[in-house]
């Protein structure tokens, strides 16, 4: 599928993901830090989770400050990798190196454990908390029933949508797709509550 919509005129980039930024649900995971063994689920840090194909980053335009970004190497029979940002690397290994330390999700049973490979900028994930500390792990060493499909287009960013929902409909015509806009109309639409509250709150004149 990636490679089909890539392949599309309009496409500079695409992705899949579990999520994109102002969606819903927050994917907060306990984790656990190779060597800091814990007393009680209460002290384990909890970090923000997405499921990432190799370009979602590229999307949009995350800079990998250190490290590397992911692969189609990195797939299930490979080591487990992810990717950090700034604020997991501040939270759990402050004034250290990141890469190459490990850690692993407790909320999944027997979890493998995952090497750090990269280090990302911040994104704000969630309008209303700001930003939080956030790892990526590759989509093919956890693939997910669900996902968002997120392009970078060249031009009018509105044309695009046609043309990728006449694409699916071609692989499969009972696909739905559901909630296709741009990135500046999914905020718009998430933060629709706030901007109704402040609208009541500006002065009359």
């Amino acid at each position: 599928t990636l490679e089909r919509v890539q392949a599309l005129p309009l496409v500079e980039v695409a992705a899949f993901s579990s999520s994109i930024p102002f969606s819903s649900g927050s994917g907060r995971r306990p984790v656990e830090v190779e060597g800091r063994p814990v007393t009680s689920a209460s002290e384990r840090p909890e970090m923000d989770s997405r499921t990432i194909t190799p370009d979602y980053l590229k999307v949009l335009r995350v800079n990998i400050t250190r490290g590397r970004a992911f692969t189609a190497a990195d797939r299930d029979n490979a080591p487990h990798v992810a990717i950090i940002d700034e604020l997991m690397a501040e939270r759990l290994w402050p004034g250290e190196d990141p890469l190459g330390r490990r850690f692993r999700p407790t909320h999944i049973p027997d979890a493998p454990w995952l090497t750090v490979v990269g280090l990302a900028g911040n994104v704000k994930h969630d309008w209303f908390s700001g930003y939080r500390p956030t790892y990526y792990t590759p989509y093919a060493q956890g693939p997910r029933s669900y996902g968002v499909l997120a392009v970078r287009t060249r031009g009018d960013e509105n044309a695009i949508a046609p043309v990728v929902r006449q694409l699916f409909h071609e692989m499969d015509p009972d696909l739905p797709l559901a909630d296709v806009h741009s990135l500046l109309q999914h905020r718009s639409l998430k933060t629709i509550g706030m901007q109704f509250v402040a609208g009541l709150m500006m002065p009359i004149t």
